[in-house]
């Protein structure tokens, strides 16, 4: 069953994108709670964190590894101010 997210990694619901690799997917939300909001998924459809188990914690786990390789930089266009 495909969810909000897998119609985002398809590209059936537009996102912006700012990084992607062949397990996961990261974007801006489209409702931000803070200065830097984005989410990472995996591309794998995992319902809820309840559904995650030993096939799929490797999905999980390589969204962790992925954090910090994410270019900070990649979220300046969306709040910088012009001057």
């Amino acid at each position: 069953m495909d969810c909000i997210f897998c119609a985002i990694i398809k590209g059936d619901i537009p996102s912006k994108k700012v990084y992607e690799d062949d397990m996961c997917y990261a974007f801006h939300d489209i409702n931000p709670q803070a200065p830097v909001h984005c989410l990472i998924v995996p591309k794998e459809h995992i319902p809820s964190a309840d559904a995650v188990c030993e096939e799929s914690c490797s999905a999980v786990a390589h969204i962790f590894s992925t954090i910090p390789k994410i270019d900070p930089l990649a979220f300046l266009p969306l709040f910088s101010s012009p001057r």
